[in-house]
């Protein structure tokens, strides 16, 4: 009976993104909905702002703990409803809390067995990752070569310790999740304002941290390059 209440959390995942998607809640988070809804969205969040940040909260670390891809969308949502300084410390530690839950619960399923699969091989690359756990994981967060949720399932297998992973998280992450809120922030400024330019859109505010999100595209390129290079030699 035991061995088989590891598998609870993997099960609530399953019922909670079947919920979402039965109700239609990942429609909630898009784009299109919330430039639509614009001006209900501000106004409820100035007249409830403690609700509003306790609703962000909630569905940013349950939807990420679920592995669902919305970590953009919470970045800018938290940057057009909390501001810049605000909203980079909210989407930061509620994605870092939300990625740690799934770690945890991957961990739980399938850490035992990746243990079993893959100890004594392969031990050079193993004692590699052990060593610099801290270091690839920040990097894997702060390069994006692979999705957010994937890294987190990656590290749960690979059982890398809770206190790395979380760290390295919380750190990886910070400054694209700044990038995006910067964005966001930007956007919820015009969105308030009574006429929009298209000046707007071309100010520093949205061209320098659109020109960063170019460079950190553009990063995975140039980190697999140097990578073959070394492999060459």
């Amino acid at each position: 009976m035991k061995k088989y209440l590891k598998f609870i959390p993997i099960v609530l995942i399953i019922i909670v993104i079947i919920f979402m998607l039965h109700e239609h809640v990942l429609d909630y988070l898009s784009i299109k909905y919330i430039a639509t809804h614009r001006d209900k969205i501000l106004n409820f969040s100035h007249a409830h702002l403690f609700q509003a940040i306790f609703l962000y909260c909630f569905l940013c670390i349950v939807t990420i703990a679920c592995g669902l891809p919305v970590l953009v969308i919470f970045n800018l949502l938290a940057g057009f409803l909390f501001g810049a300084w605000f909203g980079s410390l909210l989407a930061t530690v509620c994605a870092t809390v939300g990625a740690t839950l799934l770690y945890l619960a991957i961990k739980l399923v399938f850490g035992e067995w990746a243990e079993k699969k893959f100890a004594g091989k392969m031990p050079n690359i193993t004692h590699d990752i052990e060593d610099n756990a801290l270091l690839y994981l920040i990097i894997l967060r702060f390069i994006p070569i692979l999705p957010f949720e994937v890294t987190t399932v990656l590290a749960a297998v690979l059982n890398i310790p809770i206190r790395i992973f979380f760290t390295s998280t919380l750190i990886g992450i910070l400054p694209g999740t700044i990038i995006w809120v910067c964005i966001g922030a930007h956007l919820g400024k015009i969105a308030k304002s009574d006429s929009i330019d298209i000046k707007d859109f071309m100010s520093p505010a949205i061209f320098i941290p659109l020109l960063l999100l170019l460079i950190f595209a553009i990063l995975p390129i140039i980190y697999k390059k140097i990578g073959s290079k070394k492999k060459k030699k």
